[in-house]
């Protein structure tokens, strides 16, 4: 069994990572492509300094999200489905993990179970998800 080939993220830029599936509706990027295109538009963000990776099934949602953002696709990486331990060592090397949730009023109080393994990796955890959904909390850094 040969050893997995990392993800070539750049540790020079800022990275966005989500890995996983996406799906029309529940975890689609679209909303995460709005906001980069309104910092890119704002000139808040540089497109030099920054890279965002969806990695996993059905990445035609997230080239479906593209299509209404365009000037953020140089900066979108898509790859399909790797092995766990690739997506793993990616995640423990990217900037931020992104999580895609629902943003429907339906799904209020919905957490996947990404969650849990994006804060074993141990980086900032960016979750999209409905108003009024779960709270975000600051760690303290100075307590287990």
């Amino acid at each position: 069994m040969t050893a997995p080939l990392p993800l070539p993220l750049d540790p020079r830029k800022f990275t966005l990572l989500h890995t996983g599936t996406l799906t029309h509706g529940t975890r689609d990027p679209a909303i995460l492509f709005a906001a980069l295109d309104r910092l890119l538009a704002a000139g808040t963000l540089d497109p030099a300094t920054v890279e965002c990776w969806l990695v996993g099934r059905h990445l035609d949602v997230a080239r479906r999200a593209l299509s209404s953002w365009p000037a953020v696709a140089p900066i979108v990486r898509l790859v399909p489905q790797v092995d766990r331990a690739t997506a793993l060592d990616a995640q423990r090397r990217a900037t931020v993990l992104v999580v895609l949730g629902s943003t429907g009023p339906a799904h209020a109080g919905d957490m996947t179970t990404k969650v849990f393994e994006y804060l074993a990796a141990r980086r900032p955890v960016l979750a999209v998800g409905p108003r009024g959904g779960a709270r975000p909390r600051r760690r303290d850094p100075h307590r287990a």
